[in-house]
């Protein structure tokens, strides 16, 4: 019996949600609402089987290379595994330069390091900005500038929300009164301070549709300079203490929160909004994606611990964290698929870092008070010190590098410091600290296993990112598409690469991307394109 389309989708539906009902986020997961079912998703166009239309960008915050390679031989019946199975898998995959979620994040979206968008971490510091509350003597700030940027749930409207005090969307919950000032005494969004655009800026202007989905409202960083590169930005607070919640310290609750995600992106595949409902003109974007957060989270409790005594075999709270994130990906698949648009629909999962270290026997948690206190005993004035598995260093005075420098290198075994980075070689992947108001002055590699806490032994935390250890940045990618056929490509490749890639698989220009012609970066090598 002939049945009618929004039936035969509901049914569609129901059999691909069965299929995965087996993930533990199952009972956690708020399905979008069942009215958006009876409305037909916007039909895929007739075009050819090579085509690609749509990019899903995921971001498995915290998932290394090796955790992939693992997950893809363990699991061969796998989300993750049945993408592989018309796609690239690039195991020598890295991260460029810092490891911190920010420029882990805008690799992907701008083609570039920090040396060409300018972010460094979310929490950092400016030069040329004041810090929030600043007095305004009319349209200008009282004092010097120097300003530490905090670009976290800090920002938002009411923690206690989580939405973050407003709707969560394209930024509304960031309160102006938390953000930094400019030399005309207004506030300065996160977006502003890229340096460089997004893949979401080059879709729009092409006058394509994008989505994204990211855990703070302080991700509006994600719109790009134009504060418009995303037409719908989701940004539900991880940090949020609504109803007790504790995301992040957790191992049990970090899913409900990266359902919200997968709920989001799922909805945007049937091209409805962010919340499973029916939009005008909308469509299925032609970039929508955002992160996960379980398999980082996991990753960094003390206990239980996420690794086998060898730091690659997942342990029990990995390896559940691993089948809850392939759980949602395989949702979203099946999202795509039940819209029709898995012909012309490419994958591409990675992550914005890793985390380290991934062997417990390594972990060396340091007070993160040595660096700034071996700092000023030799008379140096650190301006802000960001340290988790790095230490980004900004000083008062650009004169003291070198007394700076011959401190730590004095000092550098008891400090965690495996090397220290200044002049030229800094440049490689950061700004120059004496035109980019942002670049620190000074960044370390620590010694592997090294994590910086305020109590070492207090402190639950058995990892991090941010660094440039290969625990930081050796991360996974995969790019699926149909008709591609399956490939290992050995090659060493960075995550920067996954912007230019997305671009020239939608037919766009990827040399408009300002922080790729900066840098130099090509598509993805091995993709039929």
């Amino acid at each position: 019996m002939a049945t009618q389309p929004h039936t035969t989708v509901a049914i569609a539906l129901l059999g691909a949600l069965l299929a995965l009902a087996a993930s533990p986020a199952l009972a956690s997961y708020r399905m979008p609402p069942a009215k958006s079912y009876m409305h037909r998703p916007p039909p895929a166009k007739k075009m050819s089987e090579s085509k690609v239309e749509h990019v899903v960008l995921l971001s498995i915050d915290g998932l290394h290379s090796g955790d992939l390679t693992w997950w893809l031989a363990n699991r061969p019946m796998s989300a993750l595994a049945k993408l592989a199975m018309s796609g690239v898998v690039y195991p020598q995959a890295f991260v460029k330069g810092i490891t911190d979620s920010f420029p882990g994040v805008l690799a992907l979206l701008t083609g570039g390091s920090s040396k060409s968008h300018g972010v460094y971490y979310d929490d950092s510091y400016s030069r040329d900005l004041w810090c929030p509350g600043t007095p305004c003597n009319g349209s200008k700030p009282t004092g010097p500038p120097g300003c530490e940027l905090v670009l976290d749930e800090s920002l938002d409207y009411n923690l206690s929300d989580p939405n973050g005090g407003r709707t969560g969307i394209n930024g509304d919950s960031i309160n102006p009164a938390n953000l930094p000032l400019d030399k005309d005494c207004k506030p300065v969004y996160p977006h502003q301070l890229l340096t460089a655009n997004t893949i979401f800026e080059v879709a729009k202007s092409a006058g394509l549709r994008t989505a994204w989905t990211d855990k703070h409202p302080a991700y509006d960083l994600v719109q790009g300079p134009s504060g418009m590169g995303v037409d719908q930005l989701y940004t539900p607070e991880i940090n949020t203490d609504y109803m007790g919640l504790d995301y992040t310290h957790v191992a049990e609750q970090i899913p409900k929160y990266d359902a919200l995600h997968a709920e989001a992106i799922s909805s945007w595949a049937l091209g409805f909004d962010y919340q499973g409902n029916p939009q005008s003109g909308w469509g299925v974007p032609a970039i929508f994606g955002g992160n996960f957060q379980t398999v980082s989270v996991v990753a960094k409790l003390y206990s239980p611990v996420a690794y086998e005594a060898d730091g690659m075999t997942p342990a029990a709270s990995m390896l559940t964290a691993l089948e809850e994130v392939d759980g949602f990906v395989g949702r979203i698949a099946a999202y795509v698929d039940v819209a029709g648009r898995t012909p012309n629909t490419a994958f591409i999962v990675t992550a914005k870092h890793g985390n380290a270290p991934r062997k417990a026997s390594d972990l060396q948690l340091l007070p993160d008070t040595l660096v700034p206190n071996a700092l000023k005993a030799a008379g140096v004035m650190p301006a802000q010190v960001t340290q988790d598995t790095v230490s980004l260093i900004w000083l008062e005075d650009a004169s003291q590098i070198a007394a700076a420098v011959k401190a730590l290198e004095a000092n550098a075994t008891a400090l965690g410091i495996a090397e220290v980075i200044y002049g030229p070689a800094l440049l490689e992947f950061a700004g120059d600290p004496a035109t980019s108001p942002t670049a620190p002055h000074i960044v370390t590699r620590v010694i592997p296993g090294v994590v910086y806490v305020g109590n070492p032994a207090k402190h639950s935390k058995a990892g991090d990112h941010g660094g440039l250890n290969d625990d930081d940045n050796h991360v996974a990618l995969l790019v699926s598409k149909s008709g591609q056929k399956p490939m290992t490509v050995t090659d060493r490749v960075e995550t920067r690469q996954v912007a230019p890639t997305v671009l020239k698989l939608l037919g766009l220009d990827h040399t408009k991307l300002t922080a790729c012609m900066t840098e130099g970066c090509d598509p993805l090598p091995g993709l039929s394109y």
